[in-house]
């Protein structure tokens, strides 16, 4: 993607509304998104030290992360898609089989809400490990989980986002202050029509907390080609989205 001109400012908010909108809990949240325009280039490809992943890397920011997604073989591919909280991939992700509500209602969730609102308070705000897809998934040492809002924040804001397209697919290059880097392949997303949406254009990684609605919405982070951010808006907790993992 060219570096976009000083009138075309307008350019990445419109792309990353149009991507968040088509998962967003609602419309009125979506002024909380930060979008940034980070370098494009052609030339780069993600490195591991060998092939045998997934290989934990230090970015130099706190945790570690992993190589490649849940589910994903190498850097490049896609992996497994999860609505959050649950552990095992489907055919269709919406209210009606979302394991944690009842009889299909986002108003009657079962677990991990602070609003009566929406169902019974427990005030539990982050997965806990039974409920968590990179550890139920990644389990050989104990150590992998879904990274919180605040840890994908960190990987926004402390890392250089670069696309590339030397890859297949095209994606971001994630590196950090230590000059160590993962890969971010964008997957696109599964929400209530049923099918696949975005893939090969917008990336959705799922965090471990809660959304501030404190019930239906959980943090996750976003990005396409030129835009990148971690949505504040939320996203319907029964979406299927992407997980990376990390680990301490």
């Amino acid at each position: 993607m060219n570096k976009l001109h000083s009138n075309d400012w307008w350019l990445p908010a419109l792309i990353l509304f149009l991507c968040v909108s088509v998962f967003s809990c609602s419309k009125d949240e979506e002024d909380n998104v930060t979008n940034n325009t980070p370098a494009s280039i052609n030339n780069t490809t993600p490195k591991c030290p060998n092939d045998k992943h997934p290989h934990l890397i230090d970015l130099g920011i706190g945790v570690k992360w992993a190589c490649c997604n849940v589910g994903a073989s190498k850097p490049t591919e896609y992996g497994t898609y999860f609505a959050w909280g649950e552990t095992t991939p489907k055919t269709t992700y919406d209210r009606s089989t979302y394991t944690m509500c009842s009889n299909g209602s986002l108003y009657n969730i079962t677990k991990y809400c602070t609003n009566a609102s929406y169902g019974a308070v427990d005030n539990k705000t982050t997965l806990d490990l039974s409920d968590d897809a990179a550890h139920i998934n990644w389990d050989w040492d104990g150590s992998w989980r879904m990274p919180t809002a605040d840890e994908l924040s960190e990987l926004h804001s402390k890392c250089t986002w670069t696309w590339t397209t030397k890859t297949n697919p095209n994606g971001y290059l994630v590196t950090g202050p230590n000059g160590n880097s993962i890969f971010l392949p964008p997957g696109g997303g599964f929400n209530h029509t049923g099918s696949l949406s975005r893939e090969g254009e917008t990336g959705y990684y799922w965090s471990s907390s809660l959304g501030r609605s404190g019930a239906d919405c959980a943090y996750f982070l976003i990005f396409a080609s030129g835009v990148y951010s971690v949505n504040y808006s939320d996203g319907f907790r029964y979406n299927g989205f992407s997980v990376r993992p990390v680990s301490e």
